[in-house]
């Protein structure tokens, strides 16, 4: 399943396909990785590879590879590792 479509399915589960609720000062706006769905809620932590914002009560877990997030909550992503081969034509 494309990740607009997942988001499809969690919008209509909600009951919105936009941005409903005011922002806060630990809110944060998670996009999908096609922009076509947005869902802000307070930012709750992350569990594994996954955000967890909470939504109308609701905790919800979203893949930190399907979404990016905004926000001042949202943790500072760390540099990916350098990976160096070196080779020998010996």
């Amino acid at each position: 399943m494309k990740t607009a479509q997942k988001f499809a399915i969690l919008s209509a589960l909600l009951g919105t396909t936009l941005i409903p609720q005011a922002a806060s000062a630990d809110d944060v706006l998670l996009t999908s990785s096609d922009g076509s769905v947005s869902v802000r809620g307070e930012f709750a932590g992350t569990k594994g590879n996954a955000y967890v914002i909470i939504y109308n009560g609701y905790d919800l877990l979203l893949p930190m590879t399907d979404v990016t997030c905004t926000g001042d909550a949202c943790p500072q992503s760390e540099p990916a590792p350098r990976l160096t081969i070196i080779s020998s034509d010996s």
